[in-house]
């Protein structure tokens, strides 16, 4: 039989349990930072969705919130849809009241067309005028216009 030698007897085991135990701990370690990715990237996608859920419904809101004004004004009598230049004037003010909103169209039933209209500077068509949009080359371009 051969024999062992003591200080072999005792640095082999220990290196075994020091070993073991390092090669436990990192895979615990890689775990823990595997779920702890996990559950942020989840918070950060339930983020992003409520913000994105919420600019929506402000951005649909408003619209429909508008019509709602207008078709109110107008049933009450408040609002005359025959007169064109006070349409224009109470579309003007809503489109500067609504930051969100770009342009607003009114088409009366006997085919009168109102719209105003906010640019890409932020600039808002004058009453009496119009922005006329053509596409060149693939490039949007708008063009302000008199009647």
């Amino acid at each position: 039989m051969t024999q062992i030698r003591l200080r072999t007897l005792l640095v082999v085991p220990f290196l075994i349990q020091v070993c073991g135990f390092a090669g436990l701990m990192g895979y615990l370690s890689y775990r823990s930072a595997q779920q702890a990715i996990s559950e942020l990237a989840q918070q950060l996608m339930t983020q992003t969705a409520e913000q994105v859920s919420a600019r929506l419904d402000s951005y649909i809101h408003q619209p429909s919130q508008l019509v709602s004004l207008n078709t109110s004004a107008a049933r009450q009598g408040s609002l005359d849809l025959q007169d064109s230049a006070e349409v224009e004037k109470r579309l003007s003010r809503q489109i500067r009241t609504f930051k969100d909103v770009n342009d607003l169209t009114f088409i009366s039933p006997t085919g009168q067309y109102i719209a105003v209209e906010r640019d890409r500077k932020g600039d808002f068509t004058t009453p009496g005028s119009m922005i006329v949009s053509t596409y060149d080359q693939g490039q949007r371009q708008s063009f302000a216009i008199d009647k």
